[in-house]
């Protein structure tokens, strides 16, 4: 799941969850199940979209999980997947 927050929300420096995402978090576990709401949520400075202009999500998974990614060439900003790639928080 992919959370935009205000560019005006300056993200703390102490590595914990923002403020406005715990907030967000909290309204997805009111309206949907267990099984929807984020585990953990990561600032990244962008997120990988196609040329027309949809979050790729399977991409960043596929990252995430160190596989390789299909079809960079449907990427707007391929290199936005870099910001994903061995992450520590995301280490399965």
């Amino acid at each position: 799941m992919f959370l935009s927050l205000p560019s005006t929300l300056a993200w703390p420096s102490c590595h914990c969850p923002h403020p406005h995402a715990i907030l967000q978090t909290a309204e997805i576990r009111e309206g949907a199940s267990p099984h929807h709401v984020p585990r953990v949520i990561v600032q990244v400075a962008d997120i990988p979209r196609t040329i027309s202009g949809k979050i790729t999500e399977l991409a960043v998974r596929d990252v995430v999980h160190g596989r390789p990614v299909k079809n960079t060439d449907a990427l707007a900003n391929p290199e936005a997947l870099e910001l994903f790639r061995d992450l520590p928080e995301l280490a399965v």
